[in-house]
This record gives structure tokens, sequence and C-alpha cells, in this order.
């Protein structure tokens, strides 16, 4: 999978950010304008975003981390 992504921009986030995105929030960025964006989260692709060089919209959120969501489950 990741050599798939890699003539993609990636951009990491934080948990914070991630719970933002899931929620369909435009998260800021200082990254250049991008039509695609990998998103990842602790090394894992958990989105596919665009940039406007502001900020990051989310365009396809993936659930592939349980992680976090079991902690906020507590």
């Amino acid at each position: 999978l990741s050599s798939l992504l890699d003539g993609i921009p990636a951009c990491e986030v934080t948990e914070v950010e991630l719970k933002q995105l899931r929620c369909g929030q435009a998260i800021d960025t200082t990254l250049p304008p991008s039509d695609l964006l990998a998103i990842t989260f602790q090394g894992s692709l958990v989105a596919f975003g665009v940039s406007n060089g502001v900020s990051v919209q989310p365009k396809r959120v993936l659930n592939i981390n349980p992680d976090v969501d079991k902690k906020d489950a507590l």
C-alpha cells in the first residue's frame, strides 16, 4: 500500500485533528495546495483529502484505527 502512495503528498495529523477529520471538519495546514493528499495518523493511512494551502478538507476517511476509538469509549 505504501508504494502506491509514494507520489502523493502526505500529512501526519494529531489525535485531535484526526477526530476533526472524522467529523468532516477541515484542519489548518501550512502545506501547499494539492488536489490529493494522503493523511496519516501514527504512520497509518487514515484519510484522503485536499489542501488549499490554508486548510485540509477530508474527502474520504478510512475507519482503520480502532485504538483511538477505544480510548474514547472509556
